[in-house]
């Protein structure tokens, strides 16, 4: 690879982990991760879904146990969404996504646009 492009990368890697919303992203991520409230939420969440993907592939999406599956997972959900910690993390990962959309506009926007030859103009 070239030495300068090289350079640049890692000075691109470098200013993203130093910016301020990947560094609380990291951050929101160690407090999501050592909650004990949001892991035992989490395990019933991960419980909720194994049953409902259960009861779907066996029972099919009309019957009544998966039905009550679907709803078992949706409050599992809820509860995980209304927890403070994760509606923390969740701003901050939505933070980060938008500075690397933004990133990936600059970077590879030119090779996403239409281009056409100029005959089929």
């Amino acid at each position: 690879m070239d030495e300068k492009l090289s350079s640049q990368i890692e000075s691109l890697r470098q200013a993203l982990l130093s910016d301020p919303r990947v560094r609380r992203l990291d951050e929101m991520e160690k407090k999501l991760s050592s909650d004990p409230i949001a892991l035992e939420t989490s395990k019933k969440l991960h419980e909720a879904e194994e049953e409902f993907e259960y009861a779907l592939s066996h029972y099919g999406e009309s019957s009544e146990l998966s039905k009550s599956a679907q709803k078992k997972l949706h409050r599992a959900k809820y509860e995980m969404d209304i927890l403070p910690v994760c509606k923390e993390y969740n701003q901050a990962y939505r933070e980060v996504r938008e500075l690397y959309a933004k990133l990936d506009d600059m970077l590879f926007g030119e090779f996403r646009s239409e281009r056409r030859c100029e005959h089929h103009k």
